[in-house]
C-alpha cells in the first residue's frame, strides 16, 4: 500500500515509491477513501489514482519525466485487459450512448466517433456509464468536448449511472455542476423529457 490512513482521523499518508517520502493529507472531502486521485493532484504528484501504488512524489516525478525509459510509470495507468465498447441507440428524447470499459486513451477514437453519431440522432445525449468504472484526463476531455457541441447545438449531454470514481474526478475538475448527472438511465431521460432542445439560432 503506498496511501495508508493517518494517525489522525481523516488523514491520508502518501508514501512516494521512489525515495520514500511521506506526506500527510487531509482526506474528510473524499467520498472514496480508496480514490486518492484528488489528493495526488493536489500536492503535485504523479501514479494511480488508487490506493495502491505506484505513487511518485513531486520530485522523482520531475526526475522520471527526464528518463525516457520511467515515462510510462509517471503516466495514467491503462487496464488493457478491460472490455471497451461503445454502443449508440435512438430515444424519442435523446441519443443514448452505452460505455463498456474504461473511458482513457484506448477508447478516445471510438468514443468520439460515437458522439458524432448520437449528435446526427438528437441534440440530447444520455451517456450509459453504468459499466464504466474509470475516466482519464483524456477521456474526461472527449466528455467535455460532447458537452459543449450537445449545448451549442441547444441540447443537452447527461450522465447515469457514474462510478464513484468518476463521480470524485468530476467534482475535484468542478464538472459536476456542469453535466447533469443521475443515478440510472430512466432517470436521465425523465430529465431530458422535461428539458426539450431549445431552437436552433438561425445564422443571419
Amino acid at each position: 500500500m503506498t496511501a495508508v490512513p493517518g494517525q489522525v482521523a481523516n488523514m491520508i499518508d502518501l508514501i512516494c515509491d521512489r525515495c520514500g517520502d511521506v506526506v500527510s493529507c487531509r482526506a474528510d472531502h473524499l467520498r472514496d477513501l480508496e480514490v486518492v486521485w484528488p489528493l495526488l493532484t493536489d500536492q503535485g504528484w504523479a501514479g494511480s489514482p488508487f490506493a495502491t501504488g505506484q505513487h511518485t512524489c513531486p520530485e522523482c516525478a520531475v526526475g522520471q519525466l527526464r528518463e525516457p525509459s520511467a515515462v510510462a510509470a509517471a503516466t495514467w495507468p491503462v487496464r488493457k485487459h478491460i472490455a471497451r465498447d461503445v454502443v449508440v441507440r435512438p430515444d424519442p428524447h435523446a441519443a443514448i450512448v452505452e460505455v463498456t470499459g474504461d473511458i482513457d486513451r484506448l477508447l478516445v477514437s471510438t468514443m468520439q466517433a460515437a458522439l458524432g453519431r448520437a449528435t446526427a440522432l438528437h441534440r440530447n445525449i444520455a451517456l450509459d456509464l453504468s459499466a464504466v468504472e474509470l475516466v482519464d484526463p483524456i477521456g474526461l476531455s472527449v466528455l467535455v468536448r460532447g458537452h459543449m457541441r450537445a449545448r451549442k447545438r441547444g441540447g443537452h449531454l447527461c450522465l447515469s449511472a457514474p462510478s464513484r470514481f468518476v463521480l470524485t474526478v468530476l467534482h475535484t475538475m468542478r464538472l459536476d455542476d456542469a453535466l447533469p448527472v443521475f443515478e440510472d438511465l430512466p432517470s436521465a431521460l425523465t430529465w431530458l423529457a422535461a428539458h426539450p432542445p431549445a431552437p436552433r439560432q438561425r445564422s443571419s
